[in-house]
């Protein structure tokens, strides 16, 4: 589904080359720092970097990243960036682990293989792990960039995930 709206570009990019190319349109980024862990990602990178430029990119394009943004924002649970600021939890809930795992189930659109995901945590590490786990202490909201409520999200991930209850965006505490 987003690959067919970055698809409708005049200009063909690849999803990390759209990612690049908005952060140097903007005319307040002077240096941009992409991750890279293969040695093609580095020449794609370089290759963007050349044409790089503040307003590169044009209206259509930037009503594209709009509609892209906002469909991944729709296929999402929380907005969480697994940065780990919130860590460690007092209680040893892993808490970007948890957020990952359920965004990724709902992107997917295989809360299956999430729910199996979430079931290895608690067998391959420990109870402690899960977001049945939280007590409300609330530490970890205070750490966190993105201001997400995460003492009202751990209990309802667990019911999702642990308990097999339905996603329902309705349902869901604020992002």
């Amino acid at each position: 589904m987003i690959q067919s709206m970055w698809d409708t570009a005049e200009t063909r990019r690849s999803p990390a080359e759209w990612a690049l190319d908005w952060l140097w349109h903007k005319p307040e980024i002077s240096s941009v720092l992409s991750g890279m862990s293969a040695m093609q990602q580095m020449v794609e990178n370089l290759a963007s970097a050349e044409h790089a430029a503040v307003g590169m990119l044009t209206q259509p394009e930037l009503a594209i990243v709009e509609r892209v943004r906002g469909a991944y924002e729709n296929l999402r649970a929380t907005s969480c960036t697994s940065c780990a600021y919130c860590m460690p939890c007092p209680n040893g809930v892993d808490i970007p682990r948890t957020f990952l795992i359920l965004n990724s189930g709902l992107m997917f659109g295989n809360m299956a293989e999430a729910r199996k995901a979430y079931t290895r945590l608690m067998r391959d590490q420990s109870p402690s792990i899960l977001a049945s786990s939280c007590q409300q202490c609330r530490d970890c909201e205070e750490q966190c960039p993105q201001n997400i409520l995460i003492s009202e999200w751990m209990p309802y991930a667990h019911q999702i995930l642990g308990e097999g209850k339905e996603y329902r965006p309705e349902d869901r505490p604020e992002r």
